[in-house]
């Protein structure tokens, strides 16, 4: 698995992987039940998870780094539910991510990005997230 095929598609729970490009939409596979369909563009926004990041008080965060930190702490300190009290998640961010913006960063984005981190967790997250940092590293051999 790709980190840069991990898409989001607005108005569908999970995350998918991207199988194949057309011209009005993509041709995804759920990482959720592992089906392929066709979603349109017409109707759908797509969000690479390699173009999110997070909104700290200096600048922002890419979203694999977050990942990174998560993971790092799994062991002393679990990831939360997504439908864990507010205040849970909140400290939870606070402990990953200490100058998180808090104006511009809502409890559902953290939500969105607990539920991700497990999905992807699940799938091998420490593998993806290697196999991310080598390419990063190939591509700024290239340049």
């Amino acid at each position: 698995m790709n980190y840069n095929k991990l898409v989001h598609i607005s108005g569908k729970p999970g995350l998918f992987e991207i199988a194949n490009q057309r011209q009005d939409g993509l041709i995804v596979k759920s990482l959720l039940n592992k089906k392929s369909n066709f979603v349109s563009s017409r109707i759908h926004q797509f969000t690479l998870l390699d173009n999110i990041s997070i909104y700290t008080d200096n600048d922002s965060e890419p979203l694999i780094e977050v990942f990174r930190k998560m993971l790092a702490l799994k062991e002393t300190d679990p990831v939360p539910e997504p439908k864990e009290d507010q205040t849970i998640l909140r400290s939870y961010f606070e402990k990953i991510l200490p100058d998180y913006d808090r104006d511009q960063v809502h409890i559902s984005d953290m939500k969105k990005v607990v539920k991700w981190f497990s999905i992807l967790d699940e799938m091998g997250l420490a593998k993806i997230i290697e196999e991310k940092k080598i390419s990063d590293n190939n591509k700024s051999e290239e340049e």
